[in-house]
């Protein structure tokens, strides 16, 4: 492939031109192997590269700094995902608020909790922050029952690791789960960081399925705000 020149080049290996992969340099960095340029050129489409299922399969996530996947999120693969909820951020009062979170917050948490966000998760902090969603443009008026808070990086390292915290669910937290959004009552909904699906969200029995992604979530969210109690 042709190197343009007004490409640019990413800290973890590779150039890109707007949001079109022209070069890697090769051998990427992979859990058992490498990326070679056949494997690259098949997962491009449409000029954009697209995400696997699974980003940690394909690269070292683990091993990337937070800024490195920002760009890796939002520049590599040309992805402004939650870009709809952008309007919220900064603002003082309910329904719908969030604030911004820094990258050395999302690196605290990560040290302490000793292992990565799954990459939408981290996407959504990076490009949004935390904050409350609790009335969709496709509700009348708000449900006062809804919390809908999404936990900031130290809240949910917090409520995990701090067994006496009194916003943790008396009998804990399934294993191996990440709870993410707050449903009210000490309830949460979770991730399974270390599961085949690590967007995936389900309700806190880590078994009920309630979206597919975290980008399905809160698509579903953004329209109607209480879509998860009727799934």
């Amino acid at each position: 492939m042709a190197l343009m020149t007004k490409s640019r080049h990413l800290p973890f290996g590779g150039w890109v031109a707007g949001d079109k992969l022209l070069e890697c340099t090769f051998p990427c960095k992979l859990r058992n192997s490498a990326i070679y340029p056949q494997e690259l050129e098949r997962l491009v489409s449409g000029g954009r590269l697209l995400m696997p299922s699974n980003l940690t399969s394909w690269l070292l996530y683990d091993n990337l700094s937070p800024a490195t996947r920002r760009e890796l999120f939002q520049v590599y693969l040309g992805l402004e995902m939650f870009e709809y909820l952008e309007r919220y951020v900064g603002v003082k009062k309910p329904p719908n608020r969030f604030w911004t979170v820094e990258q050395h917050e999302i690196e605290s948490a990560e040290v302490c909790l000793g292992f990565s966000f799954p990459e939408q998760l981290f996407g959504f902090y990076s490009e949004i922050g935390s904050g409350f969603l609790s009335q969709g443009v496709e509700d009348k008026e708000r449900d006062p029952s809804l919390i809908n808070g999404i936990l900031s990086p130290g809240e949910v390292e917090d409520v995990l690791l701090e067994n006496d915290n009194p916003a943790r669910p008396l009998e804990g937290f399934t294993t191996n789960a990440i709870p993410f959004f707050d449903a009210g009552e000490n309830t949460y909904l979770v991730l399974l960081p270390h599961s085949e699906k690590p967007n995936r969200v389900y309700w806190p029995d880590g078994k009920q399925v309630v979206s597919e992604s975290l980008d399905e979530f809160f698509r579903s969210l953004y329209h109607r705000a209480g879509f998860y109690r009727s799934e």
